[in-house]
């Protein structure tokens, strides 16, 4: 490829497979974060989630509750509807308390140090966004691929 040839490729792997883990397991926090915000009666900070958030969340919760009722494509849509829940369905408050965000506060947590409360250096932190950056591409790849699909199938429905 020529360096005047454009390059079609909305992004690629990280180098590094420690950068992939590292990436699943901010993510994993994520997930953790919302589904134990939404198991509590009364959260000691307030979160602005959408209802189809909280109800990603609950499935989730269900889910893992009944480990054995799900397969492996259930778990899989289950996590893909949370994610693309947080990270394209905002609440409609949000522009105006972008502080009670999910994604921003779950960030903001995870760059709190357990042994002192400090944030981290602002490094960690930009690695950190870049996570939810790559994790947000993937999530929004694989809902395009999703509806495509989907729309073709009801393209070859019209034909039958």
């Amino acid at each position: 490829m020529s360096f005047s040839e454009i390059n079609h490729r909305p992004f690629g792997y990280p180098q590094n497979k420690s950068t992939t883990a590292k990436y699943q397991g901010y993510i994993l926090q994520v997930a953790c974060f919302v589904l134990r915000y939404c198991s509590l009666g009364t959260p000691p900070i307030p979160i602005l989630f959408t209802e189809r958030q909280e109800m990603c969340a609950r499935d989730l919760q269900h889910a893992i509750d009944h480990p054995t009722q799900y397969s492996d494509e259930m778990w899989d849509n289950l996590i893909h509807a949370l994610l693309t829940s947080l990270f394209f369905h905002k609440h409609s408050a949000i522009t105006r308390y972008a502080d009670k965000d999910p994604i921003q506060m779950a960030l903001i947590l995870l760059s709190l140090q357990e042994k002192n409360g400090n944030f981290d250096s602002c490094y960690l932190i930009v690695g950190k966004m870049s996570a939810l950056l790559h994790t947000m591409r993937l999530v929004a790849v694989k809902e395009i691929r999703r509806e495509a699909d989907e729309d073709l199938d009801m393209e070859d429905g019209d034909y039958e």
